[in-house]
């Protein structure tokens, strides 16, 4: 399947549940992850096809917070048909937005049924365009195209205890204790859904300093690049977190390929007196 296909889960006859049946309350689990967000949109449609069955709670992360939230919103609205249809519309906004992207597959990849990334023009150069450049030079203005498509699909305000049946639970690390922080039904909005986004350092360090120190990471690419892209990214990190303390940190580590005079120019900028910046 790719970006431009979504196939409708198969639909199957409602079960109802007759007097001898009791119906079963279930909690359920949702994973992260695009494709596995994709495949537990058609294990939903399925248990909401059975009448027999009750969902309680959802507890969720990354793609299944935004399946559990089109979940209950649909819910809310009218019941388990609203849920399915709900989330059908969804899934159809998030293939439509990856069809006019730019890794869709070309004529020639249509014609020769091969869907491979690996032969895809597309994922070739911007594979090879992240090995050059960093995210913070790809995204400057930090577009998040997948918060408009949840604002289209999910009626937030529905969320509350006194309209949705579902208790949902979206859980974070409070950077200053350590504790998991729990999100509610009353707290559940597209921020809370999208909290595993790349956030921009000036949010962080507004929403976090008040509570602790913020940590600042630098993509390994720059490294790997050096020169003054490499430059500019520190400098344009220091003045972000500027103001307060903050922990400078490198993504993943030095790569292996890593000039050691990259490493050195880096500590060399770290150690510049902050009125450089």
């Amino acid at each position: 399947m790719d970006g431009s296909v979504v196939m409708e889960p198969l639909t199957r006859p409602h079960r109802t549940p007759t007097p001898s049946v009791e119906i079963k309350s279930i909690n359920l689990a949702l994973q992260g992850g695009g494709a596995h967000g994709a495949f537990t949109w058609g294990v939903l449609d399925c248990l909401l096809e059975d009448d027999r069955i009750r969902i309680e709670g959802i507890s969720a992360t990354s793609a299944g917070a935004m399946n559990l939230a089109v979940l209950a919103a649909g819910m809310a609205e009218d019941g388990n048909p609203g849920a399915k249809k709900t989330l059908a519309k969804f899934w159809h906004r998030i293939s439509r937005a990856a069809s006019s992207g730019p890794l869709r597959p070309t004529l020639l990849e249509h014609l020769f049924g091969n869907h491979s990334t690996a032969q895809s023009a597309g994922f070739v150069f911007f594979d090879l365009m992240t090995r050059l450049f960093s995210l913070y030079q790809f995204n400057p203005l930090n577009q998040n195209p997948l918060r408009q498509v949840l604002l289209d699909s999910v009626d937030f305000a529905a969320l509350n205890p006194r309209t949705c049946s579902i208790k949902l639970y979206l859980a974070a690390t409070n950077v200053r204790t350590g504790k998991i922080k729990v999100f509610d039904n009353s707290e559940t909005g597209v921020d809370a859904v999208g909290l595993d986004t790349t956030v921009p350092a000036g949010f962080a360090c507004a929403q976090l300093r008040p509570l602790a120190i913020v940590q600042g990471n630098l993509d390994p690419v720059l490294l790997l690049t050096g020169g003054v892209a490499l430059e500019c990214a520190v400098h344009k990190m220091r003045r972000a977190f500027a103001g307060g303390p903050w922990v400078f940190n490198l993504g993943h580590g030095v790569l292996p390929e890593t000039p050691t005079e990259n490493v050195a120019m880096l500590a060399r900028l770290l150690a510049e007196p902050a009125a450089v910046d």
